[in-house]
Parts: structure tokens; sequence; C-alpha cells
């Protein structure tokens, strides 16, 4: 009979142990490959590096839980186990105070209805969504090309590489084009299509990311 005890108490334990949640690792582009954007000189034209795609729980608006304000954004599943899901970080304050290391819980027994919560006995009703986003890895080798302007038929852009978000200096370039000889523009693997520059801002299209 002890044994069955101490069985059944193992297996509640391990019932109810928290795991981690392990995103989706790949390679990402931004803007993605086929699309037409616009942007202006010193911003990014194309960024690429290594993403974590995972569950998400998105609040659309601040939401009070007690003396607890939380703000809105878009916050990454972190935990799980048999009885909730947790995602952090969120942003809260209580009393106008930051809450460190906030997180927000929605309970397994609560899965009909749309009440999310701080703590076990500490919730609210609120018009959350639950979806996915792909965030760069803290350590991911990210490549960017900027747009640097325009002087007559000649484009020019600046690649930069970053660790941790660390910019390496020895990986940092600054490129010419002629556009009358071509309007795709090319480097490490990258191709752009160019749509319309000026000297102000740059419509193109993505044809391939970097390799």
């Amino acid at each position: 009979m002890k044994n069955f005890v101490l069985l059944a108490m193992a297996l509640a334990f391990a019932g109810c142990k928290t795991k981690p949640i392990s995103p989706t690792y790949s390679s990402i582009t931004l803007p993605a490959v086929g699309i037409t954007t616009t942007i202006g000189i010193g911003e990014q034209m194309l960024e690429q590096g290594i993403g974590a795609t995972g569950n998400t729980l998105i609040l659309s608006k601040n939401i009070v839980i007690g003396d607890i304000t939380v703000f809105a954004g878009t916050f990454p599943h972190l935990t799980s186990n048999a009885e909730y899901r947790a995602f952090a970080p969120v942003q809260m304050s209580r009393v106008g105070k930051p809450v460190k290391n906030g997180k927000l819980f929605l309970f397994n027994k609560d899965a009909k209805t749309k009440l999310v919560c701080v703590g076990r006995e500490n919730c609210v009703l609120a018009d959350y969504e639950i979806g996915t986003k792909t965030f760069y890895a803290p350590s991911s080798n990210q490549q960017t090309l900027l747009y640097s302007g325009r002087i007559g038929s000649r484009v020019t852009l600046s690649y930069r590489e970053f660790v941790n978000n660390i910019a390496r200096p020895a990986f940092s370039n600054d490129v010419a084009y002629d556009l009358n000889e071509s309007m795709v523009l090319g480097y490490k693997g990258a191709r752009i299509e160019v749509i319309n520059a000026t000297n102000t801002e740059i419509t193109y299209k993505v044809i391939a990311g970097f390799k």
C-alpha cells in the first residue's frame, strides 16, 4: 500500500512538472521575398538572421487585474504544465511601479472562457488572442542592407552585420550601383529589384535573401 501511495504521488508530481516551450528556429528574411516595400534613407532594406517562431498571447489593449495593470503587447509562450500555460515577459505595473518578471497564465480549467490571470486567484475576463510570431533569436548573426541615397544614376547601400545586437565593424561595407546598368542590385547572394529610387526613399522588391 505504501509503495502504491508513493507511486501515485510521483505520478501526480510528474503531471504538474513545468516544462519550457521551445520555439522553432529558421532563417528569416525581412521583407519577405516577393514583397514590394518603400523605405527612407538610413532605413533597413533587407534584414536576415535566425528567427524563433512560437505561440503567443496577444493583448490588443491594457487590462487591469486587481491592483495590477497589464500593458498591451504580444507575449511568447514560455512554459506549460498540466495546470496552465505561462506567457512572458509581460510589462506590468502595480500602483504605478513596474512589476519584475511579469507573467500571464491561462489555466486549463478555464479553457472555455477568456480568463487571463497573474496568479491562481487573480484573474479577469479579457479580449485576448492566441497566435504565432517570429522573433529574432538573441544570439542570431543578423545581416542587413541599409539605403544610403541616390546621386544621379548611382544608389548606395550599406551592409552591416550584428551579433547579439552588437555591430561587427570588420563586416561593414558601403557599395554603390549604377541603375543605368541594371535595376537589380546584388550583395552576398541577396538580390533586390529597384522599382524607383530618389535621394529620400527607395521602392523595391526582394528577389532573394543573403546566402
